[in-house]
């Protein structure tokens, strides 16, 4: 898998998810064609729901519930970025979606590939309550971080 260090060689959010789609395409075999993917993740970015920001080398796209599921997202991630630097990106992303009061957020990914960024986070980041659930098949993966009340932000 290709990185490319976001400290060094910063890339726009267009070409860390055409990349990233390259990547996984191969890794996973996809027999849709790029340019179908590509489309469909262009106008999954214009969608009212959507949420999407670019942290590093890594591109969060999320969509917030509505009602009495404001407080929740369901998201991915498209990363070319290097692994240390994917952990402080999705550290951040935490505190953005904290100060946008999001309480629980939930992805789905295939193959493992975010296994080792959600242990250290689960090891790391205390005050969070994260559970990764894999299929029979270990094809698939759900995460869910539920996203506690920031301690340092209780105490001011």
């Amino acid at each position: 898998m290709e990185t490319v260090n976001s400290k060094t060689t910063p890339l726009p959010s267009y070409e860390v998810i055409f990349m990233a789609l390259q990547q996984l395409g191969a890794a996973n075999n996809r027999t849709t064609p790029l340019y179908a993917v590509l489309a469909e993740v262009a106008k999954e970015t214009t969608l009212p729901s959507a949420d999407v920001v670019q942290i590093g080398n890594t591109v969060f796209i999320g969509h917030r519930g509505k009602g009495k599921n404001k407080d929740k997202m369901v998201g991915r991630a498209f990363n070319v970025d290097t692994a240390r630097n994917l952990l402080a990106n999705g550290k951040l992303y935490i505190g953005y979606l904290r100060n946008k009061g999001v309480k629980a957020y939930v992805t789905a990914y295939r193959n493992g590939v975010y296994d080792p960024l959600f242990a250290a986070v689960k090891r790391e980041e205390q005050d969070l309550g994260v559970s990764v659930y894999t299929t029979k098949k270990r094809s698939s993966t759900v995460a869910m971080v539920l996203l506690q009340p920031n301690k340092a932000s209780e105490a001011t």
